[in-house]
């Protein structure tokens, strides 16, 4: 652009969004972080172009303020704010009308401004924010900062607890991967957006006075846990609060081996629901789990709604049959599991939330007569995935990984091949911001046939395959967590 920054516009504001702004030549000028690219913003037409604006960071987003001329001098706050197109566009925030050059530092909790003049006296200006400014502001803010705000006032809390704004707060929170300890009981989250060793967060479960010992899903920042499948827990990490919930009366599960748990989000009804898939207890090998064959037969399909507080029984396909001990996992308003149904052909089952019914998807076609046993279901990136966990006692160097690009599109199955010596077992954790794949790897340090002492690695690989980096994230254990998708949000396990 033939600028010298360093001496021409020396101060550059940096905004959470990843953009570093400037004022330059009375337009505003933006560095992508990530593209390492400049682009120049498009100002309102009642902006006054030739006006000295001022930048600064107020409330996580970026200000923009000017003031207009004199003798009545008014400061002119401008903020940006996403379009429907996910386009940044500034919107006029505040006309305050002064003496002298004041300029906004920051919004205070109590609902005023902090302006600060230029020989530093400092002066509380009560504005009346439009509740959609209100919105803009505090969806941008960490769930657990909003917590504590609910105690500044009635209004705060009223707006922090609406429904609508709980919604909004969601979208904009960035995805994590959660590794949950039970020993001691402990969550870490890790933003997967940024230097994964920098910004690992502890948050201790000491609150959760009840005793658990299985993850079994996580949906917009709830987690369900259970206690052998006696009783099953609904738990918000971030707010620190978590719920009890009974088994079905009709539910037959008996020390986990014979009913299966999945959880997620029925939008059409703004509800969270767990639902529970009970089947036969026959006279097996190993506690009714019968390793050759992993197929049960459905006998009962409870529904549990948090809105409600209740159970509800759903009718099923007698010809499906479900791979048993494992767990739904939610995608696209459905939860999915890897069955079989009439004549023996392998499907991933699809129970969706709304209408509380089992459909059917087909797996990748080239995949030679796949079997239940062979693979297992995740959800990443808000993909369907499955992946290769066939038992191994051989040098393994390749497993495959399999993500539903479009939904419902058997075509649509891309394949992912993962190399590395010595596999045991890989999970997929996690899409990252440029595409490539988070990938857990459990690795025989042998080399022969027999099995040695197990390593366990987070490795990134892109689309070809190729391991790109290894993830160390230091204090934190990886053999003994369970890994997952997670967003901290507001969402209350009560449904309120």
């Amino acid at each position: 652009m033939g600028l010298n920054f360093f001496t021409d516009f020396p101060y550059g504001v940096w905004v959470p969004n990843g953009y570093i702004y400037w004022e330059v030549h009375h337009n505003i000028v933006a560095f992508d972080l990530r593209k390492e690219k400049f682009r120049e913003l498009t100002l309102p037409d009642e902006v006054e172009k030739e006006c000295m604006k001022y930048l600064c960071v107020v409330g996580g987003c970026l200000g923009m303020c000017y003031l207009g001329p004199a003798p009545k001098y008014e400061v002119l706050v401008w903020t940006m704010k996403e379009d429907n197109d996910k386009k940044e566009r500034l919107i006029k925030l505040m006309t305050i009308s002064c003496k002298w050059r004041w300029w906004p530092a920051c919004f205070l909790e109590n609902g005023k401004v902090l302006l600060v003049k230029q020989k530093e006296e400092i002066q509380e200006v009560m504005v009346e924010f439009p509740q959609e400014i209100i919105v803009e502001i505090f969806s941008r803010l960490p769930a657990k900062s909003l917590g504590r705000f609910k105690s500044v006032s009635k209004p705060l809390h009223n707006s922090i607890s609406d429904p609508h704004f709980v919604e909004t707060h969601l979208t904009r929170q960035k995805k994590q991967i959660v590794i949950f300890m039970s020993l001691p009981p402990s969550l870490f989250s890790i933003n997967t957006d940024e230097s994964f060793g920098d910004n690992v967060a502890e948050t201790s479960l000491d609150f959760l006075q009840v005793e658990w010992n299985i993850v079994l899903g996580s949906c917009n920042g709830l987690i369900l846990l259970t206690k052998l499948h006696k009783y099953l827990i609904l738990l918000n990490p971030t707010r620190r609060i978590y719920k009890k919930v009974p088994l079905p009366s009709f539910s037959i599960g008996f020390y986990c081996t014979n009913a299966n748990y999945g959880f997620g989000y029925d939008s059409s009804t703004d509800d969270y629901k767990v639902v529970e898939i009970s089947y036969e207890h026959e006279d097996t090998i190993f506690y009714g789990m019968d390793i050759a064959n992993p197929l049960v037969k459905i006998k009962s399909i409870g529904v549990y709604s948090i809105k409600s507080e209740t159970w509800g029984k759903c009718h099923h396909d007698p010809s499906l049959t479900i791979c048993r001990n494992s767990e739904g996992v939610f995608v696209n308003g459905s939860l999915h599991w890897l069955a079989e149904r009439g004549n023996a052909s392998f499907v991933i089952a699809a129970f969706d939330l709304e209408v509380e019914k089992f459909g059917a998807l087909l797996p990748p076609t080239v995949i030679d007569n796949p079997k239940c046993l062979d693979y297992k279901l995740k959800g990443v990136g808000g993909c369907l995935c499955m992946y290769d966990y066939r038992i191994r006692l051989v040098d393994c160097l390749q497993r495959d990984v399999w993500v539903m690009k479009k939904y419902g599109v058997v075509e649509s199955w891309v394949k992912l091949e993962i190399f590395h010596p010595n596999m045991y077992f890989i999970t997929p954790l996690t899409l990252l911001t440029d595409g490539c794949m988070l990938v857990k790897l459990v690795i025989d340090r042998m080399s022969n046939s027999r099995p040695g002492e197990l390593e366990f690695k987070w490795l990134v690989y892109n689309d070809k395959g190729e391991a790109l980096r290894e993830i160390f994230v230091d204090g934190i254990c990886k053999r003994y967590g369970i890994e997952f998708d997670y967003v901290e949000s507001l969402v209350s396990p009560f449904g309120n």
